[in-house]
């Protein structure tokens, strides 16, 4: 884990792009579907009536390229995050955790991901997300300041630090969270849950009501014991436990450089009472 942070180029400013979302977009893009069915013949029997799936492999391969281009700016290096086959959430959550996931996905996301990996610096981590390795790189001593994430996820909101929109850099907007903003929308999504990814939060708690809580508790200290039960308190007033709080936390927790171990195994989100908040890490916005 350790040569996440030291085989980038020094002195250099990174973008760090979701690469699961530009695979996603460019083998949308370019599918296409052949039908042999021959028609016009009533007699043709049910065996010989075939439509299949497949990809324009110059097109997803031109949409890679300019989009990483149009994504990088004149300064900055391109780095882009892949997932993991494995998903150590899934594997800890299999009944919640993206399990809404049913649709059919589109053919050509393992020939993309090649192609990245051949031709561009990419990084994937057996059962790590790209959210999960963007977080670490991002929060990396050697990177805080300049790197910035390159993704239309909201959730990246929950990692401190500078992010803009995956678009063309010149135009993207640039928003940038502190450790209280990050907190927050951690401790959100806790909450309400998240329909995308599966995990309902808290049952009979609405957006309204975890607003209310959390911008008083979490937003003056965020990693305070306080603001964690307060969360653990809304849990237990819709009887639900401490422990699916925690759950729920965990799900939506993108992992940082401070939950890394030695060894490189990492450490999952823990209740506020045990953490020790890093000192000086993007409290203030970088210029």
């Amino acid at each position: 884990m350790q040569a996440c942070g030291t085989n980038l180029q020094r002195g250099k400013e990174i973008a760090l792009i979701d690469g699961d979302l530009l695979v996603f977009r460019a083998v949308s893009l370019a599918q296409r579907r052949i039908d042999y069915t021959p028609y016009g013949d009533e007699g043709v029997p049910f065996e010989d009536c075939v439509r299949t799936d497949t990809i324009d492999g110059p097109t997803a391969i031109s949409y890679l390229q300019e989009a990483i281009k149009a994504a990088t700016g004149p300064k900055e290096v391109a780095v882009v995050c892949l997932s993991d086959s494995r998903n150590w959430r899934r594997e800890m959550f299999p009944a919640v955790y993206k399990a809404n996931r049913t649709a059919e996905k589109p053919v050509g996301l393992n020939a993309a991901r090649a192609y990245l990996r051949q031709n561009y610096t990419t990084f994937s981590i057996p059962t790590l997300e790209a959210d999960d390795l963007i977080g670490i790189l991002h929060t990396h001593p050697s990177l805080i300041g300049r790197s910035t994430i390159v993704s239309d996820d909201k959730d990246m909101a929950t990692i401190p630090g500078r992010r803009r929109t995956l678009g063309n850099h010149r135009s993207a907007e640039v928003k940038f969270s502190d450790r209280r903003a990050a907190a927050y929308f951690h401790r959100f999504p806790t909450v309400v849950g998240d329909a995308c990814d599966g995990y309902i939060g808290c049952r009979g708690v609405g957006e309204t009501t975890a607003a209310k809580v959390l911008v008083g508790v979490v937003a003056s200290a965020p990693e305070s014991p306080e603001a964690w039960e307060a969360v653990v308190a809304l849990f237990e007033s819709k009887g639900q436990t401490r422990q699916n709080a925690l759950d729920m936390a965990r799900m939506a927790h993108i992992l940082q450089w401070e939950d890394v171990c030695d060894g490189g195994d990492f450490k999952l989100w823990r209740e506020a009472a045990e953490i020790e908040a890093p000192k000086g890490q993007h409290n203030e916005p970088v210029q």
